[in-house]
């Protein structure tokens, strides 16, 4: 949820999500290690029972986007699914 009044720039998107079944994958990392992740997700996916569903993929971010202290992103690639 936003704040009433939250007017996003040109790098957010704000929109509404449905409900659903998600593959989600923690990711800790910089730039290249996001792209392992979605790596990891899309590897998962073909033995799980799952497949995607045509709808939004999104990361979640709660807090900073991206940690001062190491610099890294730290948050969620949330892929929605679908049984095969």
């Amino acid at each position: 949820m936003i704040p009433a009044g939250f007017n996003p720039d040109g790098d957010v998107n704000v929109g509404e999500l449905k409900g659903g079944k998600y593959a989600v994958a923690h990711l800790v990392g910089e730039g290249p290690d996001v792209s392992a992740v979605y790596d990891g997700v899309f590897a998962w996916l073909p033995n799980s029972g799952y497949q995607p569903k045509n709808r939004c993929i999104f990361e979640l971010y709660r807090g900073e986007f991206v940690e001062a202290d190491t610099g890294n992103f730290k948050g969620n690639v949330c892929v929605p699914v679908r049984p095969l």
